[in-house]
């Protein structure tokens, strides 16, 4: 089958979808990161998220020692080494993206990509805090499943 001019019909096919695809390529490349368009440079992107797996770092160790701290201040309550370094560690992120959200200016310090003395005290407070708690609530359920001992 013939087209107007002379040309076959998927001639004309086949190169408007060639030029469709150059288009929507061109397209793409400017809505991603990093491809030469308007998307956030992959540089920022990688900034916040080292500064992220920081704060994370941060509130891990700090939720570890709070964790170990806890059990050992409160025998009561106390998971041994691994228990208490387990339920520190999840407390400690936990108590740290808490207070990251409760105190909206330690987030946005956080993101701001400076190293702020405060932001990082907040850090370590909340993920000390956080580690700690966790740590007696664990054992606090720990003891009340547990047999009653005679005395």
């Amino acid at each position: 089958m013939r087209a107007h001019g002379g040309r076959n019909i998927d001639d004309a096919y086949a190169t408007r979808r060639a030029e469709l695809a150059l288009i929507i390529a061109a397209d793409i490349s400017q809505k991603c990161p990093g491809g030469g368009g308007q998307g956030p440079p992959r540089g920022k992107d990688k900034g916040r998220a080292m500064e992220t797996l920081v704060n994370l770092i941060i509130q891990l160790i700090s939720g570890v020692v709070g964790g170990n701290a806890a059990g050992a201040a409160l025998k009561d309550y106390n998971l041994g080494n691994l228990g208490n370094t387990i339920a520190g560690a999840i407390g400690g992120v936990g108590g740290g993206q808490l207070l990251q959200a409760i105190i909206p200016a330690i987030a946005s310090a956080a993101a701001g990509g400076g190293v702020d003395i405060g932001t990082i005290l907040g850090q370590i407070v909340g993920g000390g805090a956080g580690g700690a708690i966790l740590t007696v609530i664990a054992g606090l359920v720990k003891s009340m499943m547990a047999p009653q001992q005679a005395r």
